[in-house]
């Protein structure tokens, strides 16, 4: 990937974006608290649809894994903060390859 690319994921892909479909099927409101942020390089920033915005910055210095649960704060990991501004709590998983 490109030197600033951040790939926001589900930590757990939902079966379906409908909620009340099938109560068998897992969907966007059962996913919603957690993500894995893919980080490459530095620089980079994403907004997500309800807003939430991550920013990268600071020099990478090895390939490095970090987990935080926050709505708004800063999450240091191999030499990067990745700064996130949202509303919602969620548990981030980030994973930093320089």
């Amino acid at each position: 990937a490109a030197d600033g690319t951040i790939v926001p994921m589900f930590q757990e892909a939902p079966d379906t974006f409908q909620s009340g479909a099938d109560d068998s099927l897992t969907n966007l409101d059962d996913v919603d608290a957690a993500r894995v942020l893919r980080v490459f390089g530095t620089g980079g920033s994403f907004v997500e649809a309800d807003g939430t915005t991550y920013t990268v910055s600071g020099s990478p210095t090895e390939t490095a894994t970090a987990t935080e649960t926050l709505a708004s704060g800063t999450i240091h990991v191999g030499g990067v903060d990745v700064a996130v501004e949202g509303s919602t709590p969620r548990t981030y998983t980030v994973e930093l390859a320089p």
